[in-house]
């Protein structure tokens, strides 16, 4: 008489290998605070160029028009990473409560990294050190935390000059293992990848 079935070294090899495999794909599933926060101010950047694209500030008339322009601004006061996107309508350089101060296209929340400006309906993931443990630091931009683009989406610096076209504007975000992700920006054409 033959039994179909399984017999229990069968059984016990399976349940082995689906345990295997189950620790493999979790070490896939975990969640990574770094690229999160790099995608994030990506869709940001990007965002922002897309409105200097289609909203462009020029004025022959005005000699402070550039201040006009959309910026993103990174802030690093007291190590509290986080960023800004705005327009510059009382012409200081820097975020205050007299600008235009974006709000986030899916959440319809302030994209505001100081709290004491953005009191209420604020965008809490842009304060990027609190929220994935990130720290943020700019490189190749004049020495400013701003960037600005022109109306075909090429960077520019806060007073209104081009970078180098050799250098192109980096944002290095570090983790606290010291992990790296950069965002570059090509200086000539805007584009924006991850390295």
């Amino acid at each position: 008489m033959i039994k179909k079935g399984f017999t229990y070294l069968e059984l016990v090899i399976v349940i082995v290998l689906i345990g295997i495999l189950a620790l493999l794909s979790l070490e896939r599933l975990k969640k990574d605070n770094l690229y999160e926060a790099a995608n994030q101010i990506v869709s940001h950047i990007q965002y922002t160029q897309h409105l200097s694209m289609i909203d462009d500030q020029f004025d022959p008339k005005n000699e402070n028009w550039i201040t006009q322009q959309y910026r993103i601004q990174f802030h690093n006061k007291n190590n509290n990473h986080s960023y800004s996107i705005y327009r510059d309508l009382d012409n200081n350089n820097d975020l205050s409560k007299e600008d235009a101060i974006l709000k986030d296209p899916v959440t319809n929340k302030l994209i505001c990294g100081r709290a004491a400006i953005c009191e209420t309906n604020r965008l809490e993931a842009v304060d990027i050190k609190s929220k994935y443990g990130v720290s943020v630091e700019v490189k190749n931009a004049g020495g400013a935390r701003h960037i600005l683009f022109d109306y075909l989406g090429r960077p520019m610096l806060f007073d209104g000059s081009y970078p180098n076209p050799a250098k192109d504007i980096q944002v290095v975000l570090t983790a606290n293992d010291e992990e790296q992700v950069i965002i570059n920006i090509a200086s000539e054409t805007g584009f924006i990848t991850l390295l």
